[in-house]
Protein backbone atom coordinates (compact mmCIF):
# COMPACT_ATOMS: atom_id res chain seq x y z
CA UNK A 1 0.00 0.00 0.00
CA UNK A 2 1.69 3.42 -1.28
CA UNK A 3 2.55 6.22 1.25
CA UNK A 4 2.61 9.85 -0.13
CA UNK A 5 4.04 12.83 1.06
CA UNK A 6 1.90 15.72 1.74
CA UNK A 7 2.06 19.04 0.18
CA UNK A 8 3.79 21.93 2.34
CA UNK A 9 0.80 24.17 3.41
CA UNK A 10 0.89 27.87 1.03
CA UNK A 11 2.18 30.56 3.32
CA UNK A 12 -1.16 32.15 3.13
CA UNK A 13 -2.08 29.66 6.16
CA UNK A 14 0.06 31.76 7.99
CA UNK A 15 2.62 30.91 11.01
CA UNK A 16 -0.11 31.00 13.66
CA UNK A 17 -0.96 27.62 12.63
CA UNK A 18 -1.65 25.10 15.84
CA UNK A 19 1.63 22.86 16.35
CA UNK A 20 0.80 19.12 17.16
CA UNK A 21 4.58 19.42 19.26
CA UNK A 22 3.52 22.23 21.63
CA UNK A 23 2.75 20.03 24.15
CA UNK A 24 6.35 18.63 24.14
CA UNK A 25 7.86 21.99 24.77
CA UNK A 26 5.42 22.79 27.53
CA UNK A 27 5.77 19.33 29.72
CA UNK A 28 9.68 18.85 28.83
CA UNK A 29 12.50 19.71 30.84
CA UNK A 30 15.17 22.10 29.48
CA UNK A 31 17.93 19.99 27.50
CA UNK A 32 20.51 21.32 30.01
CA UNK A 33 19.26 19.48 32.74
CA UNK A 34 20.43 16.51 30.42
CA UNK A 35 17.45 13.93 32.48
CA UNK A 36 15.05 11.69 30.77
CA UNK A 37 12.51 14.27 30.76
CA UNK A 38 14.66 16.77 28.51
CA UNK A 39 13.93 14.35 25.54
CA UNK A 40 10.66 12.83 26.20
CA UNK A 41 7.69 15.08 28.14
CA UNK A 42 7.09 14.54 31.89
CA UNK A 43 3.72 13.74 33.60
CA UNK A 44 3.50 10.06 32.23
CA UNK A 45 2.86 7.28 35.11
CA UNK A 46 6.17 5.56 34.29
CA UNK A 47 9.21 5.60 31.61
CA UNK A 48 11.77 3.16 30.27
CA UNK A 49 14.71 2.79 28.15
CA UNK A 50 15.17 0.50 25.10
CA UNK A 51 18.80 -0.26 24.85
CA UNK A 52 19.72 -0.12 20.99
CA UNK A 53 20.98 -3.68 20.22
CA UNK A 54 24.66 -4.00 19.34
CA UNK A 55 25.96 -4.81 15.28
CA UNK A 56 28.48 -7.61 15.91
CA UNK A 57 30.17 -6.92 12.58
CA UNK A 58 30.30 -3.84 10.29
CA UNK A 59 27.62 -5.45 8.82
CA UNK A 60 25.02 -4.95 11.31
CA UNK A 61 23.18 -8.42 10.73
CA UNK A 62 23.96 -10.21 13.57
CA UNK A 63 23.55 -8.26 16.98
CA UNK A 64 24.37 -8.32 20.92
CA UNK A 65 22.49 -6.89 23.31
CA UNK A 66 23.76 -5.41 26.23
CA UNK A 67 23.22 -7.78 28.65
CA UNK A 68 25.70 -10.28 26.51
CA UNK A 69 28.10 -7.21 26.69
CA UNK A 70 27.70 -6.80 30.34
CA UNK A 71 28.11 -10.62 30.79
CA UNK A 72 31.43 -9.75 29.06
CA UNK A 73 32.75 -6.94 31.35
CA UNK A 74 31.22 -7.97 34.36
CA UNK A 75 29.82 -4.10 34.15
CA UNK A 76 26.57 -4.91 35.70
CA UNK A 77 23.95 -3.14 34.09
CA UNK A 78 21.38 -0.15 35.67
CA UNK A 79 19.40 2.41 34.93
CA UNK A 80 21.58 4.92 34.43
CA UNK A 81 24.06 2.70 32.07
CA UNK A 82 26.06 3.78 29.41
CA UNK A 83 27.72 2.08 26.80
CA UNK A 84 31.08 3.39 27.48
CA UNK A 85 30.72 2.48 30.82
CA UNK A 86 29.52 -1.39 29.86
CA UNK A 87 32.04 -1.32 26.97
CA UNK A 88 35.10 0.12 29.06
CA UNK A 89 35.79 -2.31 32.09
CA UNK A 90 38.11 -1.05 34.41
CA UNK A 91 39.47 -4.67 34.48
CA UNK A 92 40.73 -6.24 31.02
CA UNK A 93 38.56 -9.62 30.53
CA UNK A 94 40.03 -12.49 29.42
CA UNK A 95 38.68 -12.77 26.35
CA UNK A 96 38.35 -10.43 23.29
CA UNK A 97 35.29 -8.43 22.74
CA UNK A 98 32.38 -10.30 21.70
CA UNK A 99 31.74 -7.26 18.89
CA UNK A 100 33.60 -5.66 16.25
CA UNK A 101 31.35 -2.81 15.23
CA UNK A 102 30.99 0.35 16.19
CA UNK A 103 28.71 -0.14 18.71
CA UNK A 104 24.93 0.45 19.40
CA UNK A 105 23.38 2.94 16.71
CA UNK A 106 22.70 6.13 18.15
CA UNK A 107 19.44 8.25 17.05
CA UNK A 108 17.38 5.50 15.89
CA UNK A 109 15.82 1.89 16.72
CA UNK A 110 16.68 -1.08 15.11
CA UNK A 111 14.16 -1.89 12.38
CA UNK A 112 13.00 -5.39 14.37
CA UNK A 113 12.81 -3.17 17.39
CA UNK A 114 10.43 -0.56 16.02
CA UNK A 115 8.62 -3.57 14.46
CA UNK A 116 7.64 -4.83 18.29
CA UNK A 117 7.52 -1.58 19.72
CA UNK A 118 4.44 -0.72 17.77
CA UNK A 119 3.04 -3.86 18.47
CA UNK A 120 3.45 -3.20 22.09
CA UNK A 121 2.02 0.14 21.51
CA UNK A 122 -0.85 -1.19 19.16
CA UNK A 123 -3.09 -1.82 22.41
CA UNK A 124 -2.38 1.82 23.96
CA UNK A 125 -3.14 3.89 20.70
CA UNK A 126 -7.00 4.91 20.12
CA UNK A 127 -6.26 7.58 17.07
CA UNK A 128 -3.79 8.90 15.04
CA UNK A 129 -0.12 9.60 15.42
CA UNK A 130 2.56 12.05 14.65
CA UNK A 131 6.27 11.06 13.66
CA UNK A 132 9.08 13.86 13.83
CA UNK A 133 12.62 13.06 12.18
CA UNK A 134 15.15 15.31 12.71
CA UNK A 135 15.75 17.71 10.06
CA UNK A 136 19.34 17.49 10.28
CA UNK A 137 19.63 14.34 8.38
CA UNK A 138 19.04 15.86 5.30
CA UNK A 139 16.51 14.88 2.80
CA UNK A 140 13.74 12.36 4.61
CA UNK A 141 12.14 9.67 2.19
CA UNK A 142 8.94 7.99 2.59
CA UNK A 143 8.93 4.77 1.78
CA UNK A 144 5.41 2.11 0.33
CA UNK A 145 4.69 -0.09 3.24
CA UNK A 146 2.44 -2.95 3.00
CA UNK A 147 0.59 -3.84 5.88
CA UNK A 148 -1.90 -7.20 6.16
CA UNK A 149 -4.72 -5.43 8.06
CA UNK A 150 -4.11 -2.12 8.07
CA UNK A 151 -2.45 0.78 5.33
CA UNK A 152 1.02 2.26 7.12
CA UNK A 153 -0.55 5.65 5.96
CA UNK A 154 2.37 8.48 6.66
CA UNK A 155 1.72 12.09 5.30
CA UNK A 156 3.24 15.49 6.03
CA UNK A 157 1.69 17.26 8.75
CA UNK A 158 -0.90 20.18 7.93
CA UNK A 159 -0.49 21.46 11.09
CA UNK A 160 2.93 22.88 11.12
CA UNK A 161 5.13 19.98 8.49
CA UNK A 162 8.60 21.65 10.94
CA UNK A 163 8.67 22.41 13.91
CA UNK A 164 11.59 23.99 16.50
CA UNK A 165 11.89 22.52 19.76
CA UNK A 166 14.49 24.15 21.85
CA UNK A 167 17.64 21.58 20.62
CA UNK A 168 16.85 20.41 17.27
CA UNK A 169 14.39 21.10 13.84
CA UNK A 170 12.44 18.53 12.69
CA UNK A 171 9.85 17.46 10.16
CA UNK A 172 6.66 16.02 11.12
CA UNK A 173 4.30 13.92 9.56
CA UNK A 174 1.19 12.41 10.90
CA UNK A 175 -0.96 8.76 9.94
CA UNK A 176 -1.64 5.50 11.69
CA UNK A 177 0.91 3.45 14.22
CA UNK A 178 2.62 1.37 11.49
CA UNK A 179 3.64 4.54 9.39
CA UNK A 180 6.59 4.54 12.45
CA UNK A 181 8.55 1.80 9.78
CA UNK A 182 8.00 4.18 6.79
CA UNK A 183 11.17 6.24 7.09
CA UNK A 184 14.63 6.57 5.18
CA UNK A 185 17.04 9.14 6.15
CA UNK A 186 20.97 10.29 5.37
CA UNK A 187 21.36 7.42 2.88
CA UNK A 188 20.19 4.62 5.52
CA UNK A 189 18.22 1.69 4.81
CA UNK A 190 15.98 2.19 7.85
CA UNK A 191 15.53 5.31 10.30
CA UNK A 192 13.05 5.23 13.33
CA UNK A 193 10.92 8.36 14.24
CA UNK A 194 13.31 10.44 16.32
CA UNK A 195 10.11 11.54 18.41
CA UNK A 196 6.50 9.75 17.82
CA UNK A 197 3.32 10.28 19.62
CA UNK A 198 -0.19 9.10 19.54
CA UNK A 199 -2.81 12.11 19.40
CA UNK A 200 -3.96 11.97 23.00
CA UNK A 201 -0.48 12.31 24.69
CA UNK A 202 -0.72 9.23 26.11
CA UNK A 203 2.69 8.28 25.65
CA UNK A 204 5.52 9.31 23.70
CA UNK A 205 8.21 7.63 22.38
CA UNK A 206 11.70 9.78 21.97
CA UNK A 207 15.35 8.53 20.37
CA UNK A 208 17.59 11.41 20.55
CA UNK A 209 19.96 11.49 18.09
CA UNK A 210 23.22 11.43 20.00
CA UNK A 211 22.10 8.59 22.39
CA UNK A 212 22.61 4.91 21.83
CA UNK A 213 19.04 4.16 23.72
CA UNK A 214 15.05 5.31 23.13
CA UNK A 215 13.18 6.86 26.03
CA UNK A 216 9.46 5.86 25.99
CA UNK A 217 6.93 7.52 28.74
CA UNK A 218 3.28 6.37 28.99
CA UNK A 219 0.85 4.21 31.66
CA UNK A 220 2.41 1.82 33.73
CA UNK A 221 0.61 -1.12 31.94
CA UNK A 222 2.43 0.08 28.85
CA UNK A 223 6.00 0.53 29.81
CA UNK A 224 5.22 -3.18 31.79
CA UNK A 225 4.57 -4.58 28.42
CA UNK A 226 7.82 -3.29 27.39
CA UNK A 227 9.91 -4.43 29.88
CA UNK A 228 8.48 -8.04 29.72
CA UNK A 229 8.57 -8.15 25.50
CA UNK A 230 11.60 -10.57 25.39
CA UNK A 231 12.31 -8.94 21.83
CA UNK A 232 13.41 -6.05 23.28
CA UNK A 233 16.09 -4.90 25.83
CA UNK A 234 14.22 -2.16 28.41
CA UNK A 235 15.00 -1.16 31.89
CA UNK A 236 12.51 1.22 33.54
CA UNK A 237 13.88 4.33 34.39
CA UNK A 238 12.77 7.65 36.38
CA UNK A 239 11.93 11.29 35.05
CA UNK A 240 14.73 12.41 36.52
CA UNK A 241 17.89 10.06 35.84
CA UNK A 242 20.57 11.85 34.34
CA UNK A 243 21.23 10.54 30.17
CA UNK A 244 24.11 13.01 29.68
CA UNK A 245 27.52 11.81 29.20
CA UNK A 246 28.95 10.84 32.60
CA UNK A 247 32.37 8.86 33.13
CA UNK A 248 32.50 6.50 36.50
CA UNK A 249 34.96 7.29 39.01
CA UNK A 250 37.43 5.36 37.82
CA UNK A 251 37.97 6.05 34.79
CA UNK A 252 37.78 10.05 35.92
CA UNK A 253 40.49 9.47 37.79
CA UNK A 254 42.71 8.01 35.38
CA UNK A 255 41.85 10.80 32.51
CA UNK A 256 42.85 13.15 35.63
CA UNK A 257 46.55 11.50 35.75
CA UNK A 258 47.05 11.02 32.04
CA UNK A 259 45.70 14.80 31.54
CA UNK A 260 48.64 16.05 33.97
CA UNK A 261 51.01 13.73 32.27
CA UNK A 262 50.43 14.97 28.62
CA UNK A 263 50.85 18.51 30.17
CA UNK A 264 53.85 17.84 32.24
CA UNK A 265 55.88 15.55 29.48
CA UNK A 266 53.79 16.50 25.75
CA UNK A 267 52.72 12.79 25.26
CA UNK A 268 50.67 9.52 27.12
CA UNK A 269 49.13 6.59 26.06
CA UNK A 270 45.98 4.86 27.74
CA UNK A 271 45.81 1.08 27.25
CA UNK A 272 42.12 -0.57 27.75
CA UNK A 273 40.22 -4.23 27.12
CA UNK A 274 38.98 -2.39 23.57
CA UNK A 275 42.52 -0.78 22.48
CA UNK A 276 44.83 2.34 23.08
CA UNK A 277 44.15 5.80 23.03
CA UNK A 278 47.78 7.65 21.89
CA UNK A 279 48.26 11.43 23.08
CA UNK A 280 50.28 13.87 22.27
CA UNK A 281 50.31 18.01 22.78
CA UNK A 282 52.39 20.05 20.79
CA UNK A 283 53.10 23.65 21.68
CA UNK A 284 52.65 26.26 18.60
CA UNK A 285 53.55 29.31 20.59
CA UNK A 286 53.06 31.02 23.76
CA UNK A 287 48.91 30.82 23.52
CA UNK A 288 48.45 28.46 21.59
CA UNK A 289 48.83 24.01 21.55
CA UNK A 290 47.20 21.27 19.35
CA UNK A 291 46.36 18.35 21.73
CA UNK A 292 46.49 15.50 18.80
CA UNK A 293 44.84 12.22 19.92
CA UNK A 294 44.28 8.62 18.31
CA UNK A 295 41.71 5.83 19.07
CA UNK A 296 43.14 2.86 18.00
CA UNK A 297 40.82 -0.81 18.07
CA UNK A 298 41.75 -4.02 15.93
CA UNK A 299 39.12 -3.22 13.53
CA UNK A 300 39.95 0.30 13.08
CA UNK A 301 40.67 3.81 14.28
CA UNK A 302 39.62 7.46 14.96
CA UNK A 303 41.70 10.40 15.48
CA UNK A 304 41.19 14.23 16.59
CA UNK A 305 42.83 17.43 16.68
CA UNK A 306 41.79 19.59 19.80
CA UNK A 307 43.15 23.33 19.02
CA UNK A 308 44.13 24.81 22.47
CA UNK A 309 43.94 28.55 23.12
CA UNK A 310 45.67 29.55 26.69
CA UNK A 311 48.40 28.05 28.12
CA UNK A 312 47.58 29.08 31.66
CA UNK A 313 47.99 25.79 34.04
CA UNK A 314 44.42 25.50 35.04
CA UNK A 315 42.67 26.09 31.74
CA UNK A 316 45.49 24.31 29.75
CA UNK A 317 44.60 21.13 32.36
CA UNK A 318 41.38 21.42 31.66
CA UNK A 319 40.95 21.48 27.97
CA UNK A 320 43.54 18.78 27.84
CA UNK A 321 41.38 16.64 30.13
CA UNK A 322 38.02 17.19 27.69
CA UNK A 323 40.07 15.81 24.70
CA UNK A 324 41.21 12.83 26.37
CA UNK A 325 37.40 12.70 27.23
CA UNK A 326 36.54 12.73 23.87
CA UNK A 327 39.81 10.42 22.90
CA UNK A 328 38.36 7.45 25.40
CA UNK A 329 34.78 8.24 23.64
CA UNK A 330 35.99 7.80 20.44
CA UNK A 331 37.33 4.67 21.02
CA UNK A 332 34.02 2.55 21.83
CA UNK A 333 32.52 4.02 18.44
CA UNK A 334 35.98 3.59 16.38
Amino acid sequence: MSVRRMPLPSDEEGPDRVSPADWLIERMSPPSANVVTSWVPGGFETYAKILHPVPVGRGGSETLRWAEVSRWSQVPLHPAIQWHEVALPEIVPSLPPPWDSQGPREGSLSQDYTEALIDDLTMFTTGPCFFAVWAGYGPIDVRPQSEPKEAARVERSTQRPTIQLPWRDYEVFEGSLPGAMAFDASGRDFQSPNLWWTEDHSWCVASEIDLPWTCVGGSRDLILSLLQDDRLEAVEVLPGDPVSVDFVEWLRRRIDIVAEQVVRTGSAKMDFALGDVELRLELLGRRKAILISKSVRGNGWAGGNLPIRTQQPAELLEQVRLGIRSAVLALVHA
